[in-house]
């Protein structure tokens, strides 16, 4: 025996007209909701438990073009309207016509009603009208909440006042480490700023006697070096050739008298 697959003989049927009608479109079933109007809504929770009976998308793109949906006798009930009604203004809040239909022979007249314009305005009544009538237990459900609150509160204040006793416990027992710590970084840093004062100091007396006595220079003749000596990477060019040939050179001597 077969199991039922996700999909009705009625919603198989749709489908293969649908694809036979709209055979430029590619068809998709049981798509969910949330993943069809996700780039143009926000996600919500409510979504999740929203599918669509057909996303009909252009193959090329991957845009949506439209969603169709095969109503039967459970979208008259109070759950299904408000169900179609929570769908419609989603669609419409995304753009995204979303056409209805009741039999699956309707699936040839998609191209048509897809060629008309599309109205995206849902009076608001129509939107909430379904919705309302599921709320008669929201003022027990807010009066829990509350009270949950209350408690929750509570035992983050307690937890907090704990926490920060044992904080104030151990900031008491190691202030003293703490300010030997510091005592013994602050002489470190001290040693250090000695140190570079006087090296600072001994590079300005250096630099005051080089001011002081001007270095001496004397022409020298220097002997032209070999090949191998004067060539670069493997190379002999001009300065190469200027290497090998006697010349004179200014050599520092002496510190001036």
């Amino acid at each position: 025996m077969f199991k039922q697959g996700p999909s009705t003989n009625r919603e198989r049927e749709t489908l293969l007209l649908l694809r036979e009608a709209l055979p430029e479109y590619e068809i998709n079933p049981h798509m969910r909701l949330a993943n069809v109007v996700k780039s143009k809504l926000a996600y919500t929770r409510a979504m999740g438990q929203y599918e669509l009976d057909f996303v009909v998308q252009n193959p090329a793109t991957g845009e949506v073009v439209c969603a169709i949906e095969l109503d039967d006798s459970t979208h008259d009930t109070e759950d299904g309207r408000r169900r179609d009604a929570n769908k419609n203004r989603w669609m419409a809040q995304a753009r995204i016509p979303l056409i209805r239909i009741r039999m699956p022979n309707e699936a040839f007249t998609i191209r048509e009603r897809l060629n008309q314009p599309t109205n995206f305005d849902i009076p608001e009544e129509t939107i909430f009208s379904f919705e309302k009538k599921r709320t008669s237990g929201v003022g027990a459900g807010k009066i829990n909440a509350a009270v949950f609150a209350i408690f929750a509160i509570a035992f983050v204040l307690w937890a907090f006042n704990a926490v920060m006793k044992n904080m104030a416990s151990s900031l008491s027992v190691n202030a003293s480490a703490l300010q030997q710590q510091i005592n013994s970084q602050n002489s470190i840093h001290q040693a250090k700023a000695d140190s570079l004062k006087k090296l600072e100091t001994e590079q300005l007396e250096a630099v005051r006697k080089i001011n002081v006595q001007p270095p001496h220079y004397e022409r020298v003749l220097v002997r032209g070096k070999s090949a191998r000596e004067c060539s670069i990477g493997g190379v002999i060019n001009n300065t190469s050739v200027a290497c090998m040939k006697d010349h004179y050179e200014n050599v520092w001597v002496s510190a001036g008298n």
